[in-house]
């Protein structure tokens, strides 16, 4: 896969686990992908959340093993 359907992935996949996570009174932004890191910030009531980093990576590695062809 290249670098530019990486991120466009990566865009789609937080696209669809924002909702999620504004429900809860958060939010993400993507900020890079780079060296096969991907780089985001979050937002609101997920910087307090000691449970971000677990749903960021669990929801998101689901979202994206799902893509991998």
């Amino acid at each position: 896969m290249k670098n530019d359907e990486t991120v466009k992935l990566i865009k789609k996949t937080i696209k669809k686990i924002r909702p999620y996570l504004i429900a809860d009174g958060g939010d993400i932004d993507f900020i890079k992908y780079e060296d096969g890191l991907v780089y985001v910030k979050l937002l609101g009531a997920c910087l307090g959340c000691s449970s971000s980093g677990d749903t960021i990576t669990t929801v998101s590695y689901t979202h994206l093993r799902a893509h991998e062809t």
